[in-house]
C-alpha cells in the first residue's frame, strides 16, 4: 500500500478544459493544426502535449477567442462551480468505462465559460520562451554476451519495480527495455534502456523475459504475447482478471518452451519453513488459516478502483488465496464463497480435500497509522502459528511455546526475484515456474470468489 501511494506523480493528477492545436491525429474528424477546445480528464502537471480521446474535442475558430496570447496566461480567481464535469472526470481510457460525448449542452457550457475570460484581467503569468519539445528514443547498446546471459522487458515502472523487482534481478539478466505509459514515472532515465509509453510489446521486439508489473489487466496479454514468442513471463500479481485472460494464458503456456513465474512473495517467506518443522508435518498435510487484513483505502479515483482492476479479491487478497494453497501443496478446492458486507468488507471461505479452510477477511475500516496490516494464524492439529505483519512469528503447541522470530518482511520480495532471476539464468529450479494445473487452480479460485462480490 506505501508503495502505491508514494507514486505521487501518478496518482496526482489534473482535470482540465482548454483550447489547442492539433499536432497528430489518427482520427478522421481532425487534422493537424487545427484548433480544437478539448476536454483532458486525467493528466499529469504541466505537460506540453496531452492526448485526448476524439470524442472530448471539437474544432473552434481562434477568432472567437480574444484573450488568447503567446505571450501569457490570464490568471482566473473564479471558476465555474457547478460540476457539469462530472461524467468525465478522471476518466482513462484503460479504466475499462466507456467515454462520455460533449453533449450539445456541455459544448455551449464550454464555449461560454472560455469566451467569458475576461480579457481586461491585470494578473497574469508570463509565458517565457518555451523549450523545444522533442521526441527522444534512446539507443541500444550492445553488451558482451560473457558478462550479460539475458535481455528482459520490464512492463510497468512504477514504484514496485524501482524498489522490489530491479533492485533484485540476477545481474546477468539486463533490463534493455522498460514500457511505462505515464512518462512521469520515466524520470531520471538511464542510458542503454530504450523507454517506451506503449503498455504492450511491440511487434518483433526480442528479448529473453518479460517482467509484468503494470495495469493489472495488461498482465495476461502480456504473458500470452511472451509465452506465444518463447519468451519466459515473470508475472506479477494479479495474474489475470477474467475467465477469458486465463484460458488464452493456459492455451499460450501449453504450446510454448517458455516458463511462466507467477510472483506470489509468500511462497518464498522464511516462515513457511519454520512453520513446517514447528508443525512437524509433512507438505501436504492440512493446514487452515485464518487471516485479517487491513488495506488503507485508497484515493477515489485510484486505478485499483477501476472496473479493469476487478475487486479487493483480485487486486490484493489473491495473495493469501494463493498462500493458502501452496502450504497446502495445492490440494484440489473443495467449496468456496465470499461476502460483501455494507461496509464494503469482503469474507471468503475456502475448503480443501485434504480438509483445510480458509478464513480471509479484506477490510477498508480501521487505522491507517502503518498502512497495510494483516494478522494470520496458521492451525494444524495441536498446532498454531502466528503472523502479524508478515515480521513478527510465534509458535506454539499444547504445551509450550515453539518458537518466537522477527524478520524484515521485505525479505521474501528480495528472495522471490532473486529465486526466479537465478532459475532463468541457470534453469537449474523446475520447481520455481508455475505450470499450466497450477495457474488453472489458483487462479480459477480466485476468479470465482472474484464473482461473488462484484
Amino acid at each position: 500500500m506505501l508503495s502505491r501511494l508514494r507514486e505521487n506523480a501518478r496518482n496526482e493528477k489534473y482535470f482540465s478544459i482548454g483550447i489547442g492545436e492539433i499536432l497528430e491525429s489518427s482520427s478522421n474528424l481532425f487534422s493537424v493544426k487545427q484548433m480544437v477546445c478539448f476536454i483532458a480528464p486525467n493528466h499529469s502537471a504541466c505537460v506540453e502535449r496531452i492526448v485526448i480521446h476524439e470524442k472530448l474535442a471539437f474544432t473552434i475558430s481562434q477568432k472567437d477567442y480574444t484573450w488568447l496570447s503567446k505571450d501569457h496566461i490570464i490568471w482566473c480567481r473564479q471558476y465555474d462551480q457547478q460540476k457539469w464535469w462530472g461524467s468525465f472526470f478522471a476518466w482513462s481510457p484503460y479504466s475499462g468505462l466507456p467515454v462520455s460525448s460533449i453533449t450539445n449542452a456541455i459544448h455551449e457550457k464550454m464555449i461560454e465559460i472560455l469566451q467569458s475570460i475576461p480579457t481586461h484581467e491585470k494578473k497574469y503569468i508570463v509565458i517565457k520562451t518555451p523549450s523545444i519539445v522533442s521526441e527522444v528514443q534512446s539507443t541500444k547498446k550492445i553488451f558482451s554476451i560473457s558478462s550479460i546471459r539475458k535481455t528482459a522487458a520490464l512492463f510497468g515502472y512504477g514504484n514496485y519495480a524501482k524498489t522490489m523487482l530491479l533492485p533484485n534481478l540476477n545481474k546477468k539478466i539486463k533490463i534493455t527495455t522498460i514500457h511505462e505509459i505515464d512518462p512521469t514515472q520515466l524520470i531520471p532515465s538511464q542510458k542503454n534502456i530504450y523507454y517506451d509509453t506503449c503498455p504492450y510489446p511491440r511487434p518483433n521486439s526480442k528479448q529473453d523475459v518479460y517482467f509484468i508489473a503494470g495495469y493489472h489487466h495488461t498482465h495476461a496479454d502480456i504473458a500470452i504475447t511472451g509465452l506465444k514468442n518463447n519468451i519466459d513471463v515473470v508475472v506479477e500479481k494479479p495474474l489475470m482478471t477474467t475467465y477469458l485472460e486465463l484460458e488464452n494464458v493456459i492455451l499460450a503456456l501449453q504450446q510454448s518452451s517458455a516458463k511462466y513465474y507467477a510472483c506470489f512473495q509468500r511462497r518464498y517467506h522464511r516462515f513457511n519453513d519454520y512453520m513446517l518443522e514447528d508443525f512437524q508435518i509433512m507438505k501436504g498435510d492440512p493446514i487452515s488459516y485464518f487471516a485479517v487484513i487491513y488495506e488503507e483505502s485508497l484515493p477515489e479515483f485510484h486505478w485499483y478502483r477501476w472496473p479493469n482492476s476487478c475487486s479487493a479479491i483480485i487486486s490484493n487478497g489473491c495473495h493469501w488465496i494463493d498462500h493458502f494453497l501452496f502450504l497446502n501443496n495445492f490440494s484440489p478446492v473443495l467449496t468456496s464463497f465470499a461476502h460483501k458486507t455494507k461496509n464494503n468488507d469482503i469474507v471468503t471461505i475456502v475448503t480443501l480435500e485434504n480438509n483445510a479452510t480458509l478464513s480471509l477477511t479484506l477490510s477498508h475500516t480501521g487505522s491507517s497509522r502503518i498502512g497495510m496490516q494483516e494478522y494470520i494464524e496458521l492451525r494444524s492439529g495441536k498446532n498454531t502459528a502466528k503472523i502479524n505483519n508478515g515480521n513478527y512469528y510465534c509458535a506454539e503447541n499444547s504445551a509450550r511455546i515453539i518458537r518466537r522470530a522477527k524478520i524484515n518482511k521485505y525479505e521474501s520480495y528480495k528472495k522471490m526475484y532473486q529465486n526466479i532471476s537465478n532459475s532463468i539464468i541457470e534453469k537449474n529450479n523446475l520447481e520455481l515456474h508455475d505450470t499450466w494445473e497450477k495457474i488453472k487452480m489458483v487462479s480459477s479460485l480466485i476468479l470465482s470468489l472474484d464473482e461473488y462480490v462484484r
